[in-house]
């Protein structure tokens, strides 16, 4: 038996009509949204990815990705806008990239800017949320199982690595999102690990997003997301 189409489609009028009349139904509706194509842009990074599993190199596979979706970016009402990007790609690697985290679309971030080759350090149980973990791990993403003995031996690996094969690592220092005002603690991990395989350390800032993406207040509406890129710090 044929679903009736017009079933759907007042389906889909009610949740926009809630959408206008509502901003905690329109963040939900957004957020869904924007993670289903998430999903499906990971699922897709997959396939280009696997002609060079496990490498940096593929980060460029996260770019295409995104100015492939500038369309998309659109209708969600936000982009990303970068200060003292210009040379990014004519860093010379390896460094380490540190920035703050503030939500999911920092993954657009790194999409967008991180030079190649970069990889990403994250959390293990990443690892494990599907099609996200598996492109991520593609596109070298580390995994590290934190607060165990196992995290050292992996960035005392890690240094090797980075600097035999000349690999940037992006760092979120804070080890989560914050969408404070101000920022968490900053983990060791990743000073130690620029201290030891002796290499520049470069930060990034991205500025709040909270006037458009405040996740605590279920706010999802149009904005900016503006990244600073600042000097090397040696």
């Amino acid at each position: 038996m044929e679903f009736p189409h017009y079933i759907v489609a007042s389906a889909i009028l009610f949740l926009v009509i809630l959408s206008i009349i509502s901003s905690t139904v329109k963040y939900f509706v957004k957020y869904t949204l924007y993670h289903l194509y998430m999903v499906a842009i990971f699922a897709l990074a997959l396939i280009p990815c696997s002609l060079r599993p496990g490498s940096a190199e593929n980060i460029v596979v996260g770019r295409y990705m995104y100015y492939g979706s500038k369309f998309v970016w659109w209708l969600f009402g936000f982009d990303i806008v970068g200060e003292g990007t210009e040379h990014i790609d004519s860093i010379k690697a390896p460094c380490v990239f540190m920035c703050n985290h503030q939500s999911s679309l920092d993954a657009l971030v790194i999409a967008k800017y991180a030079p190649k080759p970069t990889g990403s350090l994250a959390k293990k149980s990443l690892l494990y949320v599907p099609f996200f973990g598996w492109a991520s791990w593609m596109a070298g993403t580390v995994f590290i199982e934190r607060k165990s003995h196992t995290a050292i031996e992996v960035m005392k690996k890690l240094v090797g690595e980075i600097t035999r094969k000349k690999t940037n690592i992006w760092i979120f220092p804070e080890g989560t999102r914050c969408q404070n005002d101000s920022m968490l603690p900053f983990k060791k991990g990743g000073f130690h690990l620029a201290i030891q395989a002796q290499i520049p350390i470069v930060p990034v800032v991205i500025g709040n997003c909270r006037n458009f993406l405040d996740i605590p207040n279920k706010i999802f509406e149009s904005g900016m997301v503006f990244l600073s890129l600042f000097s090397k710090i040696h």
